[in-house]
């Protein structure tokens, strides 16, 4: 038995063509790929390719022909490394990959990878802040910085979105210190930890608790995540 390499593309169209549960890739392949002349032949019957006649001289003969290997080859690619029978199913036995495979397949992964990094981590941010023991801080302030620092961390490609947040008269958030203290003498500008961004702090609890409320619907929190964040936060403030 011999194993093959193929690309993922031909993988999943081979994949497709089951008829039967349980079908082999081999009887898949050789009902796509053999002649109907050659199927009379059985699977497991050695043939010495060296002495078959492919020549149309001799097709008034009793010989079984056969097409020329490199013609059934051209579909698929051949190694010598014996192995296992394989068949088409979730585990992708049948399916091996190499150095030389093209880059569609690696592209495709890199996208997936990409895009589930451009979601909402909303989860690794629970996970931490409830791993730092928040209550152990006394102070507000510097409980509520370093939640906002986490959520930077594990979102920092959403977390431009709370430039957007503002008061009446002040602008909450921005990229640098000056921007803030030019809308109030009072506003105690502190940069969020581990990030480019400031955020004003000369406000009370239950205001930071609804700043914090706003960054977490900006950055992608759903309803029950954000209860959960402002229970961590503040559960002495949260009925």
């Amino acid at each position: 038995m011999k194993s093959i390499q193929i690309e993922d593309d031909l993988y999943y169209f081979i994949a497709s063509q089951t008829q039967d549960i349980g079908e082999s890739a081999s009887d898949i392949l050789r009902r796509l790929v053999m002649p109907k002349s050659l199927t009379v032949i059985k699977p497991d019957t050695r043939v010495d390719t060296d002495t078959l006649d492919y020549s149309t001289d001799s097709m008034n003969d009793n010989t079984t022909h056969i097409s020329p290997p490199d013609k059934i080859a051209e579909t698929v690619k051949s190694v010598d490394t014996p192995s296992s029978p394989s068949t088409l199913s979730s585990s992708n036995t049948f399916k091996t990959f190499n150095s030389n495979d093209t880059n569609s397949g690696t592209n495709n992964n890199a996208n997936l990878a990409d895009s589930t990094n451009q979601l909402c981590q909303a989860s690794a941010v629970l996970n931490e802040l409830e791993a730092q023991r928040l209550q152990a801080i006394p102070k507000i302030v510097e409980r509520w910085l370093l939640v906002l620092s986490t959520i930077h961390k594990h979102n920092a490609h959403r977390f431009s979105r709370v430039l957007s947040i503002s008061g009446r008269n002040r602008t909450y958030f921005a990229t640098d210190k000056d921007t803030l203290l030019a809308t109030g003498s009072s506003t105690n500008p502190k940069n969020v930890p581990s990030s480019r961004y400031w955020v004003i702090t000369n406000n009370n609890t239950v205001k930071k608790i609804n700043m914090l409320k706003e960054v977490a619907e900006q950055v992608g929190f759903n309803l029950s995540e954000i209860e959960k964040l402002l229970t961590i936060f503040a559960p002495e403030h949260i009925q």
